[in-house]
């Protein structure tokens, strides 16, 4: 493991008893990349043999127990800091503030500042619809439409108070948007993480690289295009089904 990240990963295991073919799904991509793996589908009763802690679970709908003994948890906020510091110490200026307008060959931050840039890269994960919306409102050609929405995960945490667990930006394919952005020449999106894209922080930046310095291979381009088609989607119980209106009108 690469040593910037391996600080920030913790090796608990992961337990997953759930009613689809899932776990035989992910078992069998390790076996498609070759890749060897101590992760394995067992049946309920022998879950409950080897950890006791799940023995009354609800079983009632499971169909496979997905075990997989080197999985874990990561720390996403201090490994975004330091790949932020390591990207510094190679000469990366790195900028705080918040985005007032976009006129495509920079920025302009609400302080006033100006980020000038031949090419303006938009990884801005779940405000990127919203980015896109407010730079231009006039221009229909210029909006995210439905090819990408801000998601978040919400817990109640008191009867009146609904606080975002995760945000994200979703495409209803659950794939990344890393494309220009056709109406504008010099533009490019990089987003669409649909909940599980911030696990590929180690090499997500090279596919972007490549897109800019014109490189990407074709078939990605193709994939994670703008106008890419949107049908499929690895797992339907991560689309978003309610608004938040609807949960803070519930809570009131």
């Amino acid at each position: 493991m690469d040593p910037l990240y391996k600080q920030f990963f913790h090796n608990s295991a992961m337990v997953n008893i759930e009613g689809t073919d899932l776990g035989r799904r992910i078992v069998q991509t390790f076996k498609d990349l070759g890749l060897e793996t101590k992760a394995e589908v067992v049946g309920p009763e022998e879950l409950r043999g080897r950890y006791p802690l799940f023995w009354d679970a609800d079983y009632k709908e499971a169909k496979d127990c997905y075990v997989n003994p080197e999985a874990g948890w990561a720390e996403a906020a201090s490994a975004l800091r330091a790949v932020i510091s390591e990207a510094v110490s190679y000469g990366v200026e790195y900028v705080e503030g918040s985005d007032q307008e976009q006129d495509f060959t920079g920025v302009e931050l609400k302080d006033g500042r100006m980020l000038e840039a031949g090419k303006v890269v938009l990884a801005t994960g779940a405000n990127t619809a919203r980015i896109l919306a407010d730079s231009a409102p006039e221009r229909q050609e210029l909006q995210a439409g439905k090819r990408i929405m801000e998601a978040a995960v919400y817990i109640p945490t008191t009867p009146k108070l609904i606080h975002p667990n995760t945000r994200d930006s979703f495409t209803l394919n659950q794939d990344f948007i890393v494309s220009s952005y056709p109406a504008v020449l010099s533009l490019y999106i990089a987003a669409g993480g649909s909940f599980h894209g911030w696990k590929f922080l180690p090499i997500i930046g090279r596919y972007v690289s490549d897109l800019l310095r014109g490189v990407l291979d074709p078939e990605l381009m193709i994939r994670w295009g703008w106008y890419r088609s949107q049908e499929g989607g690895a797992e339907k119980m991560l689309m978003p089904n309610r608004d938040l209106s609807d949960l803070v009108d519930a809570h009131l």
